[in-house]
Order: structure tokens, then C-alpha cells, then sequence
């Protein structure tokens, strides 16, 4: 994570960058924050972006949901 916080921090400055190098992401996910971030992209909407992804990715499945719902 240091070697990609440091490679990254070389194109924008550490406050623009806190926030992306306390996650974990992949080589690839901080290749397109830092190209979202140079082109103008604001932060704000970044983290949307994140936080939509995160939810579509922990939903329950409609299985699991059908499941919990008969739990006694």
C-alpha cells in the first residue's frame, strides 16, 4: 500500500489523496482514482462513486434475503 501511496502522491498532493490511501484498492482501482482526480473529477463525487459500488457489492441476494426473513 506504501509503494502505491507514494507513486500516487508524486502526481497530487497527500490531502487530495488521504481518504483513497486508507482504503485498500487494487494497483488498477488507484490508476482510475488518480485519473478521475487529474481530470478535474471532485473528491466528493469519487467517494460517491465508492460507496454506491460498496453497496451494490454487500447487497444480500434475493436467496440470502428469502432466507433471513424465515429465521426464527
Amino acid at each position: 500500500m506504501a509503494e502505491i501511496r507514494d507513486g500516487f502522491n508524486q502526481w497530487l498532493s497527500y490531502e487530495k489523496v488521504s481518504f483513497y490511501a486508507k482504503k485498500e484498492f487494487s494497483q488498477k482501482q488507484m490508476q482510475n482514482i488518480k485519473n478521475l482526480l487529474l481530470n478535474g473529477v471532485k473528491k466528493s463525487e469519487i467517494e460517491k462513486l465508492i460507496l454506491e459500488k460498496e453497496k451494490i457489492k454487500n447487497k444480500p441476494t434475493k436467496k440470502k434475503r428469502f432466507i433471513d426473513r424465515f429465521k426464527f
